[in-house]
């Protein structure tokens, strides 16, 4: 009957193996019959040891694996020692490799599912060893990777054949299997934190470069499994070996060139790994080898979509990052000028490359050529070639924040030549160029109307993902433009968005887009929103209820997708239409608390990152929204305690996204308690994890939520000497923050110039009876003057200025004058950006060193007017020193005595009003105008020009950021002056505007009925 069976098994096979058969199915049916037989193991092994027919033999280990996956529940039926001894017996005589290795997947299946594995190990691997060493590291690299279990007796037996591996005369031929028993051994023993890499890293760097010079095309394939399984992170071989016979590998003419992109690839993942800092001439080497190859390889590449040469990106990358900052340009423009000028499409793919690696490590290094890299991309748009089409997409999309001041000016023009140019629906990849310009730009105005009129052509599209990318823009478009250009289209767009909502069964991919886009009504179409809400926030909120029920249900959410469109949409309502929503905010909290309470445990496990970030994340960003707007529905202690609760877990999380949203909670959190205990509590926490917390967002929002309870609470819920630690952390942070691979000190501006602000909120708000233990870290401060990287000057000038305001009494003589002529020879040599941080200090000094200006006073008002003059007031950063100089001139004249003379104030008062900065200047200069007004008739018309400004509108009396009792004394002198009874010299000051005049009469009558 076996017999039997057998042979009907064995015929079965012989169908299969017919190329000309036409009932498959139902062999494998027949097939499938036996296979569920968990006794059909016995005849498998019986034709494996028997047959002849390699086909046969597969198709039977085929079957053994097949019953060993359906049967799993019903294996305690068979004798699992029988059938490993026949296959322990099969695969001692077998002499094909294929099989041997074949054979290995069923036979560790079943020793895994046995108590002692090891005994077949130590009775079979030396018995291989003593006939073929090839076999035996095969069913050595099987064994430890299939069994969870290792004994420690088949473990040194392991690194017993590790050891012998390495004086095995072919070992070239078993070099996959050399590392993978690595690995293996490396991992089991890492776990029980044994170290035995020294022992190995130097021959396996040996065989490596043995392998590497005798590479060849026909291995390349080999090269590339062996640099996959080669894990970097446990790095088994030597850097200092293996790089320089790795850079020689590169130049070697004698290696094919289609394996070059490959080991530039690995070459690029073990910098990324070691921080290892490398001579720039080599590295300069590296960037040529890698543009040559890159050329070479793209030319010869099969797939035109995507060219080999894109393994070379992450070698960029790296040698970029090796590049100090202040050489990057000079390495790197030539050659990429060189690239550019070419029509080749290699050089062009290679070029765009390069300069997307170099410009997202120093975009300020290669701003001014950033018109010729977005016109190269737009010029690639029209490209044949698709892999260059793509690579200049990836750079334009990618860097578009960069370039989107150059892409303005002539955006409409773009805008239209991508939108015909998918008139046709075959250039799916300009949808993702135009909507990157959408979101990026600053407004879609000016071409709204011309996406609109493509999006209503198109938004009934038979192309899904056509159709898809229309939502998305729509959405894009009302967020993203004026009230003024989208309410015209609202009742079109919201009659689409009720009508496909109101489906039976809607498709939840194109549903999110288009409740994604009513939240994006909100923004500029809030007004006829608020009437018309109500016909789909059911649908919005069923959403969320539904998947909050299913959550708390331990179910998974039903379409994360939809589910965190929605959630973004009310988040949207809320902000711009919080009354027309309120009455759901009761019936949505309690679930909503409960789903953002369920904290996932670990974040780091995958069946938890898309929940987190898809689902639960979302859930506590509507959390904080609805925090902010009703603060008054959190007034339970319950309520309390649960939001301190949840601030504190996301804080103390793994991911950034988390982080960042427990501080923004803990910032609303403040807001709605009175008992400051709490957060007396709570903040020592919050400095620990900011020490400990690296420059990222999660970071700066740490950072955040530490100002804000020094701002609303003082010092009260504060440690002082924990907030002093605090402080001289963050000055180390920001002095020892350098480049790893070249040692070169950061100034990462985003962060250091949250930094600046939290350490002058400190000081501000330090006692002054005890601000004495700041004196240690002034040295500190001063040594950011010896950086080259005049930002870290600006940066520790901004710290002297809160500390003239504050502790005077900590800057001694020799020290202001060292401070002082810094500042001096900064206001003339650096730019305005840095220039004027240098001008504040000087300005800080007339409150408690008005002398030293006065000492001082004919340099700073020559070098005053020298600055000025030199500046173009027409660009941003000069204007804004320019302000700030007017007001050192103002307060070094005022400390003087008032020396300057009427000449020069008029050119001064010519440069009045300032505009950009009212809230920190203008106290200073209307306090000046007024002292002056009464001694010198000569400026009356001037000043007064200025005082009437103020007055035209309420807008402009709030605008002036002028106190009330400088306002009063602005007003005494306008009255006293008898100017406001000729309103003809009135209109005639305020230059025949009509309008202005009524409307100055007007306020003036206000205020004085109010007095």
């Amino acid at each position: 009957m076996e017999k039997e069976k057998g042979q009907i098994i064995c015929r079965l096979y012989e169908f299969l193996q017919n190329p000309a058969i036409v009932n498959a199915n139902e062999v494998t049916q027949e097939l499938m019959n036996f296979y569920s037989d968990p006794s059909t193991i016995y005849l498998l092994c019986e034709i494996i040891r028997n047959i002849n027919n390699n086909f046969i033999r597969k198709q039977a280990i085929i079957g053994i694996n097949t019953i060993l996956t359906t049967c799993f529940q019903q294996l305690h039926e068979i004798d699992p020692n029988h059938i490993l001894q026949q296959l322990f017996q099969v695969l001692l005589q077998e002499q094909d490799i294929e099989m041997f290795s074949l054979l290995l997947k069923p036979l560790c299946r079943i020793l895994s599912s046995i108590n002692h594995p090891s005994h077949y190990f130590m009775t079979v691997v030396p018995l291989l060893e003593q006939t073929n060493f090839e076999k035996t590291l095969i069913f050595a690299v099987s064994y430890f990777l299939e069994l969870p279990l290792i004994s420690k007796e088949v473990l040194e037996y392991g690194l017993k054949l590790l050891k012998m591996s390495f004086e095995y005369p072919q070992k070239l031929n078993v070099i996959r299997q050399i590392f993978l028993i690595y690995s293996a051994i490396y991992t089991i023993i890492r776990n029980e934190e044994i170290s035995f890499k020294d022992d190995f890293t130097e021959p396996l760097s040996n065989i490596f470069i043995e392998f590497l010079h005798n590479l060849k095309k026909d291995n390349g394939d080999l090269f590339n499994d062996l640099i996959n399984m080669i894990d970097i992170s446990i790095q088994p071989l030597q850097f200092q070996i293996v790089f320089p016979q790795i850079v020689n590998s590169l130049k070697n003419p004698a290696i094919d060139v289609s394996v070059k992109p490959s080991i530039l690839y690995y070459l690029g993942s073990l910098l990324e790994c070691e921080q290892i800092s490398i001579d720039l001439q080599t590295i300069e080497e590296l960037l040529l080898l890698s543009i040559n190859i890159s050329i070479i390889s793209f030319e010869i590449s099969v797939d035109s979509d995507n060219p080999d040469s894109c393994l070379i990106d992450l070698m960029f990358q790296q040698v970029s990052e090796r590049i100090p900052n202040h050489r990057l340009r000079e390495i790197i423009l030539p050659t990429y000028q060189n690239l550019c000028s070419s029509q080749n499409n290699s050089c062009i793919y290679t070029s765009l490359m390069l300069i997307d690696s170099v410009i997202k490590k120093s975009p300020d290094a290669f701003i001014d050529i950033f018109p010729v890299i977005v016109q190269s991309c737009i010029h690639c748009f029209n490209s044949p070639h698709h892999g260059v089409l793509n690579m200049a997409i990836h750079v334009f999309s990618s860097n578009i924040g960069l370039f989107i001041n150059v892409i303005e000016p002539n955006i409409d023009e773009l805008i239209g030549m991508l939108l015909s140019s998918l008139q046709n629906d075959l250039l799916m990849d300009y949808y993702h160029i135009i909507y990157h310009i959408i979101v990026n730009c600053n407004s879609c105005d000016s071409f709204f109307e011309m996406i609109y009129l493509f999006c209503s052509n198109k938004i009934k599209s038979s192309n899904y993902d056509i159709v898809n990318y229309i939502w998305i823009f729509l959405g894009c478009l009302f967020r993203n433009s004026s009230s003024e250009i989208a309410l015209p289209h609202f009742h079109e767009i919201f009659v689409l968005c009720k009508s496909y909502l109101s489906q039976n069964e809607p498709d939840p991919q194109l549903s999110s887009l288009i409740i994604e886009c009513i939240g994006s009504l909100a923004v500029t179409c809030s007004h006829p929103l608020k009437e018309h809400i109500n016909e789909v926030l059911p649908f919005i909120l069923n959403n969320i209820l539904n998947d909050a029920i299913s959550n708390e249900n331990n179910n998974q959410c039903n379409n994360y997708k939809l589910t965190k469109s929605s959630l973004n949409c009310l988040k949207l309502l809320l902000n711009y239409i919080p009354r027309a929503v309120e009455g759901i905010i009761d019936s949505l909290l309690d679930p909503l608390l409960r789903v953002c309470e369920e904290v996932p445990c670990d974040f780091r496990q995958q069946q938890f990152l898309e929940y987190n970030k898809k689902y639960y994340l979302p859930n506590v960003e509507l959390l904080i929204c609805i925090l902010k707007i009703f603060p008054k529905k959190f007034n339970s202690p319950e309520k309390i305690a649960a939001v301190a609760t949840l601030s504190i877990k996301l804080m103390n999380g793994i991911l950034e996204k988390q982080i960042i949203l427990g501080a923004n909670l803990f910032i609303e959190f403040i807001n709605i308690i009175n008992d400051h205990s709490i957060i007396h509590e709570i903040f020592p926490f919050i400095l620990d994890l900011a020490n400990k917390e690296s420059f990222n967002d999660g970071f700066l929002a740490l950072l955040e939520s530490i100002s804000q309870v020094i701002e609303k609470t003082g010092f009260e819920c504060v440690d002082l000497q924990a907030i002093f630690s605090f402080f001289c952390q963050l000055i180390s942070k920001v002095e020892n923050d350098c480049n790893q691979y070249t040692n070169e000190k950061q100034f990462n501006e985003k962060y250091i110039n949250k930094i600046e602000i939290i350490l002058t909120t400190i000081l501000g708000n330090y006692p002054t009876d005890l601000i004495s233990v700041f004196l240690p870290i002034i040295p500190q401060i001063m040594n950011f003057f010896n950086e080259e990287d005049e930002r870290f000057h600006a940066f520790a000038i901004e710290l002297f200025v809160q500390i003239s305001f504050k502790a005077s009494f900590l800057l001694n003589e020799e020290l202001l004058a060292q401070l002082v002529e810094k500042s001096l020879n900064m206001i003339v040599n650096s730019e305005s950006v840095i220039a004027k941080s240098f001008v504040f200090f000087l300005i800080s000094l007339n409150q408690n060193f008005s002398s030293v200006l006065a000492q001082n006073n004919q340099r700073i008002l020559h070098l005053v007017e020298y600055k000025i003059k030199s500046l173009d007031a027409s660009q941003i950063n000069d204007k804004i020193t320019q302000e700030f100089l007017i007001t050192l001139f103002i307060v070094t004249d005022k400390c003087s005595g008032r020396v300057v003379n009427t000449e020069m104030l008029l050119w001064i008062l010519s440069l009045l009003p300032i505009n950009l900065t009212k809230r920190i200047n203008n106290r200073y200069i209307y306090d000046y105008l007024i002292s002056i007004f009464s001694t010198n008739p000569d400026l009356h018309f001037p000043i007064l020009r200025l005082f009437l400004q103020i007055f035209i509108s309420k807008d402009t009396l709030v605008n002036s950021n002028l106190s009330n009792e400088q306002i009063k004394k602005v007003f005494g002198v306008i009255a006293s002056s008898g100017i406001l009874n000729n309103q003809e010299a009135v209109a005639k000051i305020l230059d025949e505007q009509t309008e202005n005049v009524i409307s100055l009469y007007e306020t003036l009558k206000i205020l004085t009925q109010r007095q």
